[in-house]
């Protein structure tokens, strides 16, 4: 969170579609004694302080999600970026991390981590297998999205032809593909469903850094 951000995100712009969303995965090593989520709760309720890693605003909110909504005891690891939490996860220096789709799928399918649980609000089309964290711990969630924006009073006719053409080519199967390949699923949203979107998502994400005790830089 900027304490200072030279525009307002909902004021400033002209929502124009949303593209994609991804999320994350809850990730351990392969030999961690819980091979699944029930199996994860059960063990989090006798070993306290495990260790999470966290490299962004989304796993540092999701590692105190597992703390306000699964009651774990979580020790939070700050580091210079996803990969590298991930990699000490790999290394067995930490218990576990919260990663990308783009980033944890390529590790669960080389067999060095494997998921636990996906952070959107329910099971993703990515990974059928895995559950959604919110199946144990009800109201987890931290999806991650992506949209286009056009300055504010951008006119109406130009906000309308940059959605229909852009939604156009997310709707093609090569397309969605490709994003696919990136951990990304095509979710479009129109414009207006898109900027009441972006409000409650400001209002939201708000909400669980101040409760995570991210403080605004």
């Amino acid at each position: 969170m900027l304490k200072n951000l030279p525009y307002d995100p909902a004021r400033d712009f002209a929502p124009i579609l949303r593209t994609v969303t991804t999320a994350m995965v809850l990730l351990v090593k392969p030999d961690f004694p819980a091979r699944d989520l029930s199996q994860f709760m059960e063990y989090a309720k006798t070993h306290q302080n495990m260790t999470a890693g966290y490299g962004s605003g989304a796993s540092q909110i999701s590692n105190a999600q597992l703390q306000s909504r699964g009651g774990m005891s979580i020790i939070s690891a700050s580091y210079r970026g996803v990969p590298l939490a991930v990699t000490d996860v790999i290394a067995g220096v930490i218990d576990l991390a919260f990663a990308d789709f783009s980033v944890a799928i390529p590790q669960m399918q080389g067999g060095t981590l494997r998921g636990i649980g996906v952070t959107s609000p329910k099971r993703n089309e990515l990974t059928p297998g895995l559950p959604a964290l919110a199946e144990a711990m009800p109201g987890f969630e931290a999806t991650i999205w992506y949209g286009l924006l056009a300055p504010a009073n951008t006119p109406e006719p130009i906000i309308k032809r940059l959605y229909t053409e852009s939604e156009k080519i997310l709707s093609t199967p090569a397309v969605r593909e490709k994003l696919a390949n990136l951990g990304m699923v095509v979710s479009t949203m129109p414009p207006a469903e898109f900027g009441s979107f972006i409000r409650s998502e400001i209002t939201r994400w708000t909400a669980e850094a101040k409760a995570a005790g991210i403080e605004a830089k």
